[in-house]
């Protein structure tokens, strides 16, 4: 039969959802000149790695990264900070208290 596509599994409906959310965020993020995504996971780098984001070591980051609540003391150590680097397509960065 010509033109039918596969059903895709749970999982793989699960990924492509997940995938078009962080896309969504990562874009709107972009659109207001956000260029760096900090986040900390205990379980999930591989799926990170796979949308782009690298495992950095915990005392590279940024001091409000690294003042925050879930830094300190809502994550564990063991949680691994991730960093990405968003393409603002030439949109300059928002300063605070405009916009």
């Amino acid at each position: 039969m010509q033109g039918t596509l596969a059903k895709p599994t749970l999982d793989q409906a699960r990924r492509l959802l997940a995938t078009a959310i962080v896309q969504f965020i990562e874009q709107r993020l972009a659109n207001a000149g956000v260029r760096d995504i900090y986040l900390l996971t205990e379980s999930a780098a591989a799926v990170f790695a796979g949308w782009g984001y690298r495992t950095i070591g915990r005392n590279a980051a940024p001091p409000p990264i690294a003042a925050s609540r879930q830094f300190t003391t809502l994550c564990s150590e063991r949680a691994q900070l991730m960093h990405k680097t968003l393409a603002t397509h030439g949109i300059p960065p928002r300063r605070e208290g405009l916009g």
